[in-house]
């Protein structure tokens, strides 16, 4: 994974991440794919390198992950984080 530091502010950010795979039923590749794709800004090149997959794998990975969260765009994906990432903070107990 990505998320080397577990400080206060990750350890939140990596829970948000938890739920959304949760949600979505993704694969620890899928999650990795899902960093480097959406937290990085990756290409589907770039993804295959960093994961020493080839660019077809990283293609099979990026439309299953589509598939499951019901998107038809890698920027529609991205939204989709957005606003699970925005409910996830509405929802957060307000007592820290």
């Amino acid at each position: 994974m990505i998320i080397n530091t577990l400080d206060k502010s990750d350890l939140y950010f990596v829970t948000v991440l938890g739920c959304f795979v949760r949600k979505y039923d993704l694969t620890p590749r899928e999650i990795e794919v899902v960093e480097h794709l959406l937290f990085k800004g990756y290409s589907n090149r770039e993804i295959a390198q960093v994961c020493f997959i080839t660019e077809k794998t990283a293609k099979n990975h990026i439309a299953s992950i589509m598939r499951k969260t019901s998107v038809k765009s890698t920027r529609h994906l991205a939204s989709l984080y957005i606003n699970f990432l925005h409910d996830f903070i509405l929802s957060k107990p307000s007592n820290e």
